[in-house]
């Protein structure tokens, strides 16, 4: 019996380590797997050193890279620029629009009202104008005359004066009335593409209500955040290669040129930036908000190693 019991317990014993030793290497794997993705992500989002080799003059390189993101210089929301009623939205998110074409359809309804409202009051005062040239002539006969009192005649002369004015106003009105006209024809600005949109059909928009999203893809820069020591050694005159990135995979490459170093520094206290801004020298260009690896220098592996 004292036997059978013992046995019983080493067999228990064993189970135990058993398990813990699954347990171990379970956890192991999870941790080994987070472990990678966690560093996987803190390597695409500073600057890193990969090697390569120059086959034309086999010469060993080791390129400093540092992340940078293509900015368009033109990417706004198209606003409202007058109080109306949705009446139509020519485009979609995705289209490719062109500068002149129209986008957004308000119902002018109520500023062609307004429109005919000071058509008729100006059409009103010209008929009173016509009568008070009428007795300004008359009076001012009368007065050669000396008939009537230069009072009289002033009060002609300024009530004539009065509707002049008036006419001027209306006039104004009318004009102001039509550019409301005019806006209620939302057009694009500048060519790109729909990016999104805020607002629907049948909708109530005020000035300054944003209803879509116009971005530029034609005027492209390059925006990259260096080191402000760093920054000292980049070259106006300089060509620099900028990696469209994605996933750690290598989509394109892209000649680049400096345009402009902002004298400014971030506000970050422990690492102080300055944003450096960059033209693209080829035709083909990537695309707005696309984002990879701006190589900021190249020194041989045996510069690399004197300089160690």
């Amino acid at each position: 019996m004292l036997i059978r019991i013992m046995t019983k317990s080493n067999h228990c014993f064993l189970w135990i380590i058993l398990s813990a030793i699954v347990g171990v290497f379970s956890n192991t794997i999870l941790f080994a797997d987070s472990k990678v993705t966690i560093t996987r992500r803190f390597l695409e989002s500073r600057p890193i050193s990969r090697v390569r080799d120059d086959p034309a003059t086999h010469t060993r390189y080791i390129p400093t890279d540092i992340p940078a993101v293509v900015v368009s210089l033109d990417d706004s929301y198209i606003s409202a620029e007058v109080s109306a009623v949705i009446k139509e939205i020519h485009v979609q998110v995705g289209d490719t629009v062109n500068e002149g074409d129209l986008l957004i359809s308000l119902d002018p309804w109520q500023y062609e009202a307004e429109l005919q409202t000071h058509i008729l009051t100006l059409n009103q005062i010209n008929v009173q104008i016509e009568y008070a040239q009428t007795e300004f002539k008359r009076y001012s006969n009368l007065k050669k005359k000396n008939v009537v009192s230069i009072s009289n005649f002033d009060k002609v002369k300024s009530q004539l004066n009065v509707l002049r004015a008036q006419k001027k106003t209306q006039e104004q009105q009318i004009k102001t009335t039509r550019i409301k006209i005019e806006k209620c024809q939302i057009r694009a600005r500048f060519s790109g593409i729909i990016t999104d949109r805020k607002a629907q059909i049948g909708s109530y928009v005020m000035p300054g209500s944003q209803i879509i999203r116009l971005t530029d893809t034609e005027n492209l820069e390059l925006s990259v955040k260096i080191n402000h020591v760093d920054s000292q050694i980049l070259d106006p005159n300089k060509e620099y290669t900028f990696l469209h990135v994605t996933g750690g995979i290598e989509h394109a490459r892209y000649t680049v040129h400096l345009r402009k170093l902002l004298p400014v520094l971030s506000r970050d206290q422990q690492h102080r930036f300055q944003e450096a801004r960059f033209t693209f020298v080829d035709q083909t260009i990537p695309m707005p908000n696309a984002r990879g690896r701006f190589l900021l220098r190249e020194e041989t592996a045996g510069q690399n190693q004197m300089s160690n």
